[in-house]
């Protein structure tokens, strides 16, 4: 599952402000970005009341946020 946000530039025009995608392996995700496309994470969240994961990582103005969250299915 794969989504995404989006908001208006200032000329008006759609920009997307992050896209977002569930995963089987949170954390060799985030590795991955980070040692092949030079992202920076954030400290990441966990709620331990739904058991939701995430992280956030920055490519430049560029956003993807990264989700685990117990058995859900996942693309990776």
């Amino acid at each position: 599952m794969a989504c995404c946000r989006g908001e208006r530039g200032g000329d008006g025009a759609m920009r997307i402000e992050h896209a977002a995608l569930y995963v089987n392996d949170l954390e060799g995700a985030r590795a991955f970005f980070e040692t092949y496309f030079g992202a920076v994470p954030n400290d990441g969240y966990h709620n331990p009341k739904t058991g939701l994961r995430t992280y956030f990582l920055t490519f430049g103005n560029h956003r993807l946020g990264m989700r685990e969250r117990g058995s859900r299915r996942c693309l990776f």
